[in-house]
């Protein structure tokens, strides 16, 4: 769909640029364009990705805006722009797209807020009851915070900027929480989302509201390596926090999944410590 549009706007430049000589009418539709193509594309894209109506009304999202700026494009007032015009137009393509760029996984949070993708059901009971006494984790590498067992247990990976909960029985390794760090966040919840769906290991995509996160969880496929995974990723409500934490289960059983989801159940987000937040992510976690 991107490229076909990209193609739509190409063409429509090289017409206009065809059918007059000028240099201002050059400029104005080639800022419309880019500023359509650049600065709402990608996010109109977003909302067709994730929202449910049907083919024809996301049809209609992609084209309708399209055909107002190609129309506006031909009209007599651009096909005969003056320096005025095309001064005004080229700062407003600059602006827009400035905006945008410093913001944009900020306005696709929003974007997958405002479309319901958060509203389904919790995949979990909002409050589970664990046995025994239970402690509280915090990881200020990311601001999470989750409450568990005693018999977790923290751990740290090659150094303390890799810090991980784990859950063993007769020294054998049963379950492993996994936090990964990325503040401020480089890519938006939606396109997480969407380029999971699109991975033949993922399974199951579930995103939900609790303890004032925007949630989802994806489980990938069993393998030889462990029985069940997931990614858990979340932003806060106010859209200023972000976090990833992966669930390992090595073995099967009802018991550590309950803990687990006892675990997701208990999740807090709060200010990271960015300070301490490593650009990298072990191989051993990829």
């Amino acid at each position: 769909m991107e490229k076909i549009y990209l193609i739509a706007s190409i063409a429509l430049v090289m017409i206009v640029s065809y059918k007059t000589k000028n240099t201002h009418a050059r400029l104005v539709v080639g800022a419309l364009m880019a500023t359509y193509y650049l600065s709402f594309f990608p996010y109109i894209d977003i909302y067709a990705s994730l929202a449910e109506e049907s083919t024809a009304f996301i049809q209609a999202v992609f084209f309708v805006p399209f055909i107002i700026i190609c129309l506006i494009c031909l009209t007599k007032r651009v096909t005969n722009a003056n320096f005025i015009l095309s001064g005004i137009c080229i700062p407003v393509f600059v602006l827009s797209y400035a905006i945008t760029s410093e913001f944009d996984v900020k306005i696709k949070n929003m974007i997958a807020i405002q479309s319901g993708l958060f509203d389904k059901a919790l995949p979990f009971p909002k409050s589970i009851e664990q046995e025994g006494d239970k402690k509280e984790f915090y990881f200020p590498e990311m601001g999470v915070s989750l409450v568990a067992s005693i018999k977790w247990n923290k751990q740290y990976l090659q150094s303390p900027y890799f810090p991980y909960i784990s859950y063993s029985e007769n020294e054998n390794e049963i379950a492993e929480i996994r936090p990964k760090c990325f503040s401020p966040p480089t890519i938006s919840i939606p396109e997480s989302i969407i380029d999971l769906s699109q991975r033949k290991e993922i399974i199951d995509i579930e995103c939900y509201t609790n303890n004032e996160i925007y949630s989802c969880l994806i489980l990938e496929n069993k393998s030889s390596q462990y029985f069940q995974k997931w990614h858990w990723i979340a932003i806060s409500k106010s859209n200023s926090r972000s976090a990833q934490i992966d669930i390992i289960q090595y073995e099967d059983g009802a018991f550590i999944e309950r803990e687990i989801k006892s675990l997701l159940s208990s999740i807090k987000l709060g200010q990271p410590n960015s300070e301490s937040c490593p650009l990298i992510v072990p191989s051993e976690w990829l």
